[in-house]
């Protein structure tokens, strides 16, 4: 009988031996995953900081809503326009913008017209522009929440 215990004693210790070595292999595999993971995290941290962002290296897209004063005050609309920029008429000078259009041909597709105000507000949302170019008479028609779609309100 006593054989029999020491055999169960032993076998006990093996099996718990055993269990401490897989939790200890699971916790290592923890450990290296977490390691790895942070290490590749820092590697992306520092690769982005060496190379600039690509939107600070192109130029900053432009949206501009057109009015009267804006029409006066900007001077060569072809120059502009041939950026990366769109400009957004609103329904009261519809009438500038459809000579813009017949003006500026090659890129009368950057010329939108539109009916209503609401659907100006609308489109600069949806543009995501970096900069939104507006009268400063306009401003107080611009919506509350137009500010976290561009990146910059220039008033003119």
């Amino acid at each position: 009988m006593r054989g029999d215990k020491e055999t169960t004693n032993w076998l006990n210790k093996s099996l718990m031996k055993q269990a401490r070595q897989k939790k200890l292999s699971i916790i290592a595999v923890g450990v290296l995953s977490t390691v790895a993971v942070t290490v590749g995290y820092l590697l992306y941290l520092y690769r982005g900081q060496r190379n600039p962002n690509i939107r600070d290296v192109k130029p900053k897209s432009k949206c501009y809503v057109l009015t009267q004063d804006l029409f006066d005050k900007i001077e060569n609309w072809q120059e502009e326009l041939s950026k990366d920029s769109v400009m957004l008429v609103l329904p009261e000078v519809a009438h500038l913008g459809n000579h813009l259009k017949l003006q500026l041909s090659s890129i009368e597709h950057k010329i939108v017209i539109f009916n209503n105000s609401s659907a100006v507000w609308s489109a600069v949302r949806h543009l995501k522009k970096y900069e939104l170019v507006i009268s400063r008479d306009k401003t107080s028609d611009m919506p509350v929440d137009l500010r976290r779609y561009v990146g910059q309100i220039s008033h003119i």
